[in-house]
This record gives structure tokens, C-alpha cells and sequence, in this order.
């Protein structure tokens, strides 16, 4: 697959169309979904996620994420969600709790290219040391 990066003020959209294949439609990140105030919560959280996250395997449609609870509230990582499928509505999210260990994952998934984007735009949340 090829990925292409379009930048536009305020807008960032990544397609990635197969060879051969004709693209149905662009993933387009929209940042002017965002109010001045939001744009600040959300670079807050998404780092927030970043730290007390760790990449525990793929999907044939996306990627699974371990969250560690003592470094970020189910709340925190709620309030994240909210604000990136703002920007992100191409994006599935699932974020899963176990009752007796707390464990917490967050599946991140969608239709066809939305691996690739996730590769591609969490590329540093894979390269943790």
C-alpha cells in the first residue's frame, strides 16, 4: 500500500490506496473540529496515553493497546477518545476493562486503511523503549 500525506492548514489527511485499487475515500484527521480549548486537552491527553500505553499486538483492521491504570485514569483515556474521534471519526475505538485485575486495553480499528494510518500516525506509541 502507498501512503500519501496531503498537509493543509489545520488539516491533515493520509490516503492509502492499494495498487490497483481505487481510493473510496480519503482519511482525513480534521484539526479545526477543534475548539482552542479542546486542541489543548487533547495534546495533553494524547501524551498522557503515550506514557501509559504499550502496543500489544495487531488486528486485521487495527492495533491493540495495553493501558497501565496506575499511570492514567479510565476517565482520561474516556476524555481522549472523545476529543480524537472528533478530529478521527474514520476511527473504532474499544476500550476494555478487566474487573478483578483492572487490566485495560484500548483497540483502535476501522475500515480499509485504517491499519496503515494507525502504523503510520502512532508510529512513535510502537517505538517506545
Amino acid at each position: 500500500m502507498k501512503l500519501t500525506h496531503f498537509f493543509f492548514p489545520a488539516l491533515l489527511c493520509a490516503c492509502f490506496v492499494a495498487p490497483g485499487e481505487e481510493q473510496q475515500a480519503p482519511l482525513a484527521c480534521n484539526l479545526k473540529a477543534f475548539s482552542h480549548e479542546e486542541r489543548i486537552a487533547w495534546r495533553n491527553l494524547i501524551e498522557e496515553v503515550k506514557q501509559a500505553e504499550t502496543p500489544t499486538g495487531e488486528l486485521a483492521n487495527g492495533h491493540v493497546f495495553r493501558i497501565d491504570t496506575g499511570r492514567i485514569s479510565i476517565a482520561k483515556v474516556a476524555g481522549w477518545i472523545d476529543l480524537e474521534r472528533k478530529c478521527c471519526p474514520f476511527l473504532n475505538f474499544q476500550l476494555s476493562l478487566e474487573g478483578a485485575t483492572g487490566a485495560m486495553t484500548l483497540a483502535l480499528t476501522g475500515g480499509r486503511g485504517v491499519k496503515e494510518f494507525i502504523a503510520e500516525d502512532f508510529r512513535p506509541w510502537f517505538r517506545k523503549p
